[in-house]
């Protein structure tokens, strides 16, 4: 059997200072980065597509091209049938039209104006929060870690969704990505 090592640094130390294994690790060892991108409003480092790899006994990095991953887990087992009943995967784009459109069905944009905004009860206790709050301007960065219901925190796509009801609902406008500019009353 060959042995897999997967460790987050070269050195002894993290093989659990293994005897033996240096000569191992100097002779075979396969480096390989992965390099992330950060998303701006969570902060979360996603995967790119992109790393590099430094051969045994080589001492340049290669850049090579990852397949970009569309779920956390992949399972690996061939006893299940290749077929799946997961609905096609939707870009981010085409869903927040989809969300707009929801929630002016069967309405004209200007109609809008007319009717009493009627908002969703959580997208209701945000902008009571936010107005409460006094802010003008509310960037979901600032505020997230502040905002709960019932000791109950949100994550941030959760509150940009009810920021887009509060959008489409005409008592704010974007200014930019994850902040609203809410509308004087």
């Amino acid at each position: 059997m060959i042995p897999l090592f997967v460790a987050h640094d070269r050195t002894m130390e993290i093989l659990a200072k293994a005897k033996g294994l240096s000569k191992l690790r100097d002779a075979a060892l396969l480096e390989v980065e992965l390099i992330a991108t950060i998303d701006p409003i969570t902060t979360e480092a996603k995967a790119s597509g992109r790393g590099r790899i430094k051969l045994p006994r080589h001492g340049q990095w290669i850049d090579i091209e990852l397949p970009k991953l569309d779920r956390k887990r992949i399972d690996f087992q061939l006893d299940k049938p290749v077929t799946s009943n997961e609905p096609p995967t939707i870009d981010k784009a085409t869903l927040e039209r989809i969300y707009e459109l929801e929630f002016n069905l069967g309405n004209k944009a200007g109609d809008t104006q007319d009717e009493p905004n009627k908002l969703s009860p959580m997208v209701q206790k945000l902008y009571e929060y936010l107005t409460r709050t006094e802010r003008i301007e509310a960037d979901v960065r600032e505020f997230k870690s502040n905002f709960k219901v019932n000791g109950e925190r949100f994550s941030v796509e959760q509150i940009k969704g009810w920021m887009y009801e509060i959008v489409g609902a005409g008592l704010a406008d974007w200014i930019g990505e994850g902040v609203i500019k809410l509308n004087q009353i």
